[in-house]
């Protein structure tokens, strides 16, 4: 973990956006995940917030928009609904580990896991999607009591 947290911190850019790309393609590549990142600056969708995200998801012939729970407060759902994009909500989990601290704190770092766990990180992760409409419904409820 240190030597994929140097080659992080010690990669040369004083463009946030261009450091963060490629905090998160090294950790991808560590991890042995196939997937191929694109920059949506690179791509001509016009428009500012929901407008642009479905731009971006047509481009891709997206038919579902994976979104953080941040977002499910300024999202337009029926913008995407009526572009046949559906939203999903991740619901995380994860398994605990043997943590050097003996407090087992999930979600702190990606790198606090692949400290303890290396290359078997993704093993402890189970995350599932449910649309935003039933993950308000289900979430709201239990703020609420």
């Amino acid at each position: 973990m240190y030597s994929l947290a140097e080659r992080i911190i010690l990669y040369d850019e004083s463009i946030l956006a261009a450091f963060t790309q490629n905090s998160v393609e090294m950790i991808a590549s560590y991890l042995n995940l196939d997937t191929e990142f694109s920059c949506s600056s690179t791509i001509n969708c016009p428009g500012m917030k929901s407008e642009r995200l479905v731009g971006i998801c047509k481009y891709f012939e997206a038919s579902e928009y994976i979104t953080g729970h941040g977002a499910l407060g300024y999202l337009d759902y029926y913008l995407f609904e009526s572009n046949a994009i559906t939203i999903m909500c991740p619901e995380y989990s994860c398994n605990e580990f043997k943590h050097i601290n003996k407090n087992f704190t999930p979600y702190v770092s990606i790198l606090d896991f692949i400290a303890h766990c290396g290359k078997k990180t993704l093993n402890l992760f189970q995350t599932s999607f449910i649309e935003w409409k039933d993950y308000i419904k289900t979430h709201i409820k239990k703020e609420a009591t």
